[in-house]
């Protein structure tokens, strides 16, 4: 349950234009650093797609599972967590 209303709590919180304006910069100093490593070393490539469907679901796997996971992840082990503390006291 606890899950839940975190997930929730995340999903409501609107972010302020000073949030905006540090991810931008942090978005323009990582593309300025790491696009040109990644088409230097070919791990990057320059091909549009124009298949509707792919593109929702590249969008959907690569926005929304790594939050998710990402959350599940963490609550699970701060709850594993807080359950041996509490066993500990």
């Amino acid at each position: 349950m606890k899950i839940l209303l975190r997930l929730r709590d995340a999903l409501l919180t609107i972010p302020t234009w000073r949030d905006w304006r540090e991810t931008i910069a942090l978005l323009a100093l990582f593309g300025v650093i790491y696009l040109p490593i990644g088409f230097g070393l070919n791990f990057l490539k320059f091909q549009p797609e124009s298949n509707w469907l792919t593109i929702l679901s590249v969008l959907f796997g690569a926005f929304w599972m790594p939050g998710v996971n990402e959350e599940l992840l963490f609550s699970s082990v701060q709850d594993l967590w807080e359950l041996s503390v509490r066993s500990l006291i």
